[in-house]
């Protein structure tokens, strides 16, 4: 089984041919409401790769919520972690204009009261993995990470959205996931290159870098994955219904 510990949003998308100017009203062509989040779509992508997964997180008591938790459920993740509180859903509200180029700002509401003692010891050592982001407070990911080192649980920790992480949690994680900002980001704190086997050098962790394509720095190694031929007509990361599934290469909808 799969955990995903981390962030629950109700994505609001607004489809225009230019995003509007500061003052300037628009029409949308289109309001659809997706499943969204970085802890979310963690979540959706393993099951739609086959695995048995538990989502573990936060909505409010507002509409919003079914929006959140609408595409997990019919993925068939367990959903009774996430816990409901007086806190408004999380919601990243997207202009996503016709060059697809996109802008988008995001309320945590709920994703702050997320809670690393939600899940017990047990289920946490009958985990084959827990995946993380930082999209919740880093100090519950923090003891999420290190709770699981102690207990012989492999975390992947993805470095996103960009922010400040102890160097001990980045060292107990088993897995760390960086864009190119992002490891540039890191590697500035660590004082040493960006790549991956630098950082993996540094850190003592494995460590996967995006770029396009990818590398990944595991056991010493470092092999690499050039980018696939797609059409890319939408970059926003959400759960959306039309996210591809395994094998499905063709294009690509969000990333």
């Amino acid at each position: 089984m799969i955990i995903s510990v981390g962030s629950l949003n109700a994505d609001l998308i607004c489809r225009v041919a230019e995003v509007p100017a500061a003052g300037q009203s628009i029409a949308a062509r289109g309001f659809p409401l997706e499943a969204g989040g970085k802890g979310g779509n963690q979540a959706v992508a393993a099951a739609r790769e086959g695995a048995e997964v538990l989502k573990a997180g936060a909505v409010g008591h507002d509409p919003l919520a079914r929006g959140a938790l609408r595409t997990l459920q019919g993925e068939g993740i367990d959903l009774s972690h996430v816990r409901t509180l007086d806190a408004p859903t999380g919601t990243a509200t997207i202009f996503v204009d016709d060059a697809g180029l996109n802008r988008i700002t995001i309320s945590h509401g709920a994703n702050t009261e997320a809670q690393a003692g939600a899940l017990g010891d047990d289920l946490l050592r009958g985990a084959s993995t827990v995946l993380l982001q930082l999209e919740i407070p880093v100090t519950e990911v923090g003891v999420m990470v290190l709770r699981c080192a102690d207990l012989g649980a492999r975390t992947i920790l993805n470095l996103a959205p960009a922010r400040a992480v102890p160097h001990v949690v980045l060292r107990a994680a088993g897995l760390l996931v960086v864009n190119e900002d992002e490891a540039d980001s890191l590697a500035a704190g660590l004082g040493c290159a960006p790549t991956a086997m630098a950082l993996s050098a540094a850190l003592g962790t494995d460590v996967r870098r995006t770029m396009g394509g990818a590398e990944a720095a595991c056991d010493g190694t470092l092999p690499t994955v050039e980018a696939l031929p797609v059409d890319a007509i939408d970059t926003i990361a959400g759960s959306h219904s039309s996210l591809p599934r395994a094998g499905d290469t063709d294009r690509l909808v969000a990333v």
